[in-house]
């Protein structure tokens, strides 16, 4: 055992250890990114950037890399929301977690979706639709997705 895993397992309890997440933002909010992925993998996941517009390609990426979960965030005009497939249990379950993290002091807004990416991967997928940067917290979003593994794991 490495001193490195020595840390990481202590992280809140090992929940993320070697978890691969993807993560999905856009142009322009690389500094939020470079943040999330840091938190990520101090405790302990794998995270893979991906930025491609080829919807397919994602698919296809998500499916190689075996990954646990897929987040994308997206830019909206309308409200902050988080969406999933309809037909995804643990989908349905990773948008809970994180628009409950993300917006704890309002009703927070979940919506099924037949999306195309959301449909087809294979994983839980979720996007995360907000107005402004300013209105995603990466510490919350973090927290929802830990949240989300704490749950499968209980």
């Amino acid at each position: 055992m490495t001193w490195k895993n020595v840390i990481l397992s202590k992280v809140d309890n090992g929940v993320l250890l070697g978890k691969k997440i993807i993560l999905d933002f856009p142009q322009g909010y690389s500094y939020l990114l470079e943040r999330l992925k840091f938190l990520l993998e101090n405790a302990g996941a794998q995270v893979f950037l991906l930025s491609s517009e080829d919807k397919k390609q994602k698919i296809l990426v998500s499916i190689r890399l075996k990954a646990d979960v897929y987040l994308l965030i997206k830019k909206t005009k309308s409200s902050c929301f988080v969406s999933h497939y309809w037909a995804s249990k643990k989908g349905r379950l990773f948008a809970q977690c994180v628009a409950k993290a993300l917006f704890p002091f309002k009703k927070y807004k979940i919506e099924p979706s037949g999306e195309y990416l959301l449909s087809h991967t294979e994983i839980p997928t979720i996007f995360v639709g907000i107005k402004r940067e300013k209105d995603l917290n990466i510490e919350a979003l973090y927290n929802g997705i830990l949240n989300y593994f704490k749950n499968l794991s209980s």
